[in-house]
């Protein structure tokens, strides 16, 4: 929960209006750059929901988290050269690599939250979890027109610079709440209960509920 309430304040600073628009001026006005920008992080998602499901399914999902940490701060750092310099192709590449983190991450970290969560208490929780995004979400976009506004109040490169990067720079500590997870642990015991899997009943049809949901 404390991941997805700081991610979602932080991806939403980076990653969503301001992106587009700082796209959108350096494109020169021109909608074609947040189009490609768009197309290539959705499909990095789809083409790496399958195989996200699957890697949920058969490994640790607490091992997958820590490698996704890794790949969140080389996809920050990425999209900091790329908003620095101002580089289309290195601001592409960060967002297939961030892409790719989605997929991987969403798949993993949610399923690992359902097989975290009590029998009888799924829907109290899933509902605080979702509850936590949209506040972070709404709020994300809020605390970005104050550091808009203290940074110059200017629709400038320079200024939007500075936003993003603060964005960016946000998600490294969020992913730091994913390190040192551990796998669910069941008493029904058995080969299953190792970790890497699960018992709760339909516990493996999560993961691919959730790359649908990507795709």
């Amino acid at each position: 929960i404390w991941f997805n309430g700081i991610f979602s304040v932080f991806s939403s600073i980076a990653q969503l209006g301001l992106f587009d628009t700082y796209l959108f001026i350096m494109a020169g006005n021109s909608n074609t750059a947040v189009g490609w920008a768009e197309s290539i992080s959705g499909l990095s998602q789809i083409v790496l929901a399958g195989p996200a499901g699957i890697l949920t399914d058969t490994c640790s999902r607490s091992k997958i988290l820590n490698w996704c940490v890794l790949l969140a701060i080389v996809a920050v750092g990425t999209s900091i050269a790329g908003v620095g310099l101002d580089n289309f192709p290195i601001i592409y590449a960060s967002l297939f690599v961030f892409g790719a983190y989605s997929a991987i991450q969403n798949t993993a970290s949610f399923a690992l939250y359902s097989d975290s969560i009590p029998q009888g208490s799924r829907a109290k929780w899933l509902s605080r979890v979702s509850i936590v995004n949209q506040i972070g979400y709404g709020a994300g976009p809020f605390l970005s027109l104050f550091l808009f506004a203290y940074f110059g109040n200017e629709w400038k490169l320079s200024v939007l610079h500075v936003v993003l990067i603060i964005g960016f720079i946000g998600m490294v500590p969020a992913n730091m709440f994913l390190v040192n997870l551990k796998d669910a642990q069941h008493e029904d015991g058995g080969a299953e209960a190792s970790g890497a899997y699960c018992n709760l009943r339909y516990a493996r049809v999560v993961p691919w509920l959730i790359c649908t949901l990507d795709v």
